[in-house]
C-alpha cells in the first residue's frame, strides 16, 4: 500500500516475479528440491510452474483442511471443526460430508496439517490437538483415553489423505504445552521423556501409522473415492489405490460403539 492506503498493484508483479526466479535458481542448484508454499489466500496459480507464469512451488498449504479437522479461531459454522465439537461430548451429529470434501480437494499438490505453528496457541482459540480434543479438561483416565482416540482420528486422516502430511513437533507424543512465538523456552516438552512415558501410546501409534503410508504405495498416491460419510454416526470412509494396491480406511467420531456392527451402503 502507499502510505494514503491505495493499493500498489505493481508489488505484486514484482513480488510473483522475485518468486519465479528464486524458484526457477532453486531448482537449477538442485533439480529435485520439494518448494512449498505457506500460503493462505488460495491463489491456485501458487503452483503453477514458472513458465505458465506461476511461482512454481511444488505444494502448498491446505488450511481449509485444517479448519474441516480441527476448527477457526471464529468458530465459523460453515467449517466442519470435526475435533472442536467432537471434544465437547455432546455427541451431536458432525459435518463428515464436507470434511470428506475437503480431503477429497487435498489431492491437488496440497499440504495437509491438523496443527502448525500458527495454531499451537498462537492464533485466537487454538491450542494443541489433544488439548481441543478433551475441550480442556484434564487428561486423566477416560478423559485421555477418548481424547487420545480423537487425537488418532486428527493424524490418521492427515496421514492418509492423498496430499503431503506435515505434523507439529511434539503431536507425536501428545504435547500439550502451548506453543508460543515469544515464549519458546517454557514451550520445550521433553520429547524423549514422553516417548517412553505419558506419550507412548501415541509415539507408537504415529510410529506404526507412518510405516504403514511409507510401506503402501497406495497411500502414497493422490488416487482417493469417497464411499461413504455419514453425519450422525461420525463415520468416514474412503478408497486409496495405486495399480494392484488398494487400502480401505475408515474412521469414526462416534463416542460409542456400534455394537450390531456397521454396514457402508
Amino acid at each position: 500500500l502507499h502510505a494514503d492506503e491505495r493499493r500498489l498493484a505493481s508489488a505484486h508483479l514484482f513480488g510473483q516475479k522475485f518468486l519465479r526466479e528464486w524458484s526457477n535458481t532453486s531448482r537449477l542448484i538442485r533439480p529435485n528440491a520439494f518448494l512449498i508454499a505457506e500460503d493462505h489466500t488460495g491463489w491456485p496459480a501458487v503452483t503453477q510452474p514458472t513458465g505458465r507464469g506461476g511461482p512454481g512451488f511444488a505444494a502448498t498449504w491446505y488450511a481449509d483442511y485444517y479448519h474441516h479437522l480441527i476448527g477457526v479461531a471464529q468458530n465459523d459454522p460453515s467449517r466442519a471443526r470435526l475435533i472442536r465439537i467432537a471434544g465437547t461430548g455432546i455427541n451431536e451429529p458432525l459435518q463428515m460430508h464436507r470434511f470428506a470434501d475437503a480431503v477429497a480437494a487435498s489431492a491437488d499438490h496440497r499440504v495437509v496439517y491438523h496443527v502448525s505453528h500458527d495454531e499451537a496457541v498462537n492464533a485466537d482459540n487454538s491450542g494443541r490437538t489433544i488439548v481441543i480434543a478433551a475441550n480442556g479438561a484434564p487428561l486423566v483416565g477416560d478423559t485421555r483415553r477418548v481424547a487420545e482416540a480423537r487425537v488418532r482420528f486428527a493424524a490418521g486422516m492427515t496421514l492418509f489423505a492423498p496430499a503431503t502430511p506435515m505434523f507439529f513437533m511434539g503431536e507425536e507424543v501428545a504435547a500439550t504445552r502451548e506453543y508460543r512465538y515469544d515464549n519458546v523456552a517454557s514451550s520445550k516438552e521433553d520429547l524423549l521423556g514422553d516417548a517412553a512415558g505419558v506419550g507412548a501410546a501415541m509415539f507408537r501409534w504415529y510410529r506404526d501409522a507412518i510405516a504403514l503410508r511409507r510401506g503402501n504405495p497406495a497411500l502414497r498416491s493422490r488416487h482417493l473415492d469417497v464411499l461413504h460419510a455419514h453425519d450422525a454416526d461420525r463415520v468416514v470412509a474412503f478408497t486409496r489405490r495405486l495399480g494392484t494396491f488398494d487400502v480401505l480406511v475408515v474412521a469414526s467420531l462416534n463416542d460409542t460403539a456400534f455394537r450390531d456392527g456397521y454396514r457402508l451402503d
